[in-house]
């Protein structure tokens, strides 16, 4: 078989095809709710064939061919850094790390106990007294500006928050998760018993959606003072 021609066999009664023969340009393929290419579905005697390839590229597969060995591997694709920089305000205190999921162990930790939160927050999983999340512009927050620092230092204002400086990402068909690029999560001082999570919109850079995470103010304080203390010695 050669890898132009290697095949995945998908049992006829899945179509509903048993006892009939159809044109290969009626078959629709959806993986995940996305549709794929079906040009070159064939369908003899009652079972469908489409191209292995076809299938596994469709779910972000890489397929490659040994023709010497005559077999066809599958490897998930090698995921890009995701989370292209970290930049942490601790009171009067600037910390940036560059590509931090490339990091140790601490980098990483914080990072994923961070998106956890922002995947709770969008799939409603916390009960706010505030019902939906606000919309809102850079001029709200007055940190902004020092949220995309490149170096580490100290500033005149005492902020506590972390920032996420992601890649855009913008959902494509059958995916769930909603459009966003950078996450910041802080603390109001005017409420600190509770973390805020704003989200960047892809797009339109300037619009923020704001979640309120009511009784996390603490949590997020003791998240940022053991990532602080574990990477840079820091005691607050």
């Amino acid at each position: 078989m050669t890898k132009k021609c290697a095949l995945v066999v998908i049992a006829a009664m899945i179509f509903g095809l048993t006892g009939a023969v159809y044109a290969a340009d009626r078959i629709t393929i959806l993986v995940h709710g996305k549709k794929v290419s079906s040009d070159e579905v064939k369908i003899e005697n009652g079972t469908t064939f489409v191209p292995l390839r076809v299938i596994a590229e469709s779910l972000d597969q890489n397929v490659t061919w040994d023709s010497k060995t005559k077999t066809v591997t599958i490897e998930e694709k090698e995921k890009q850094q995701f989370v292209e920089r970290l930049v942490i305000q601790k009171n009067w205190d600037i910390f940036v790390e560059e590509k931090p999921g490339d990091s140790d162990g601490a980098n990483q930790a914080l990072i994923h106990n961070l998106q956890t939160i922002y995947a709770k927050a969008y799939r409603g999983f916390f009960e706010t007294s505030t019902g939906e999340p606000e919309m809102k512009t850079e001029e709200d927050f007055s940190f902004i500006k020092e949220s995309l620092a490149t170096k580490e230092g100290s500033t005149d204002t005492n902020f506590n928050y972390a920032r996420l400086i992601q890649k855009p990402y913008i959902p494509q068909t059958g995916e769930n998760a909603p459009p966003r690029k950078d996450l910041i999560f802080f603390i109001d001082v005017t409420n600190p018993k509770d973390l805020y999570l704003a989200v960047q919109h892809p797009e339109k850079l300037k619009e923020w959606k704001v979640y309120l995470i009511e009784d996390y103010g603490n949590w997020f304080q003791k998240e940022l003072d053991t990532y602080l203390w574990s990477t840079r010695g820091f005691v607050y």
